[in-house]
């Protein structure tokens, strides 16, 4: 059964109950928690690279080899002096 709440349906229906001010503080330092243990575990680096690999992996598409792309990038690369502030 799949179930579709807005966030102000669940505000309301918290709101409907009778809860302390110890019970909302308890509710919302175990959501922050939640939050920021998913933020950590998105936010890894372990993390991060298997996101990158999941969209860029097999990306490129085109028959040159690893010389022949570093040779274009050479070619069409200059180099300047770097800017003194």
């Amino acid at each position: 059964m799949n179930v579709t709440l807005s966030m102000d349906s669940v505000l309301n229906f918290l709101h409907s109950m009778s809860l302390t001010a110890s019970n909302k503080r308890w509710l919302a330092e175990h959501l922050l928690n939640e939050a920021k243990a998913e933020v950590r575990e998105e936010s890894s680096p372990s993390a991060y690279t298997a996101s990158m690999l999941n969209k860029y992996y097999g990306a490129w598409v085109g028959s040159e080899t690893a010389e022949d792309t570093m040779l274009a990038i050479r070619e069409h690369s200059s180099s300047r002096e770097p800017v003194a502030l």
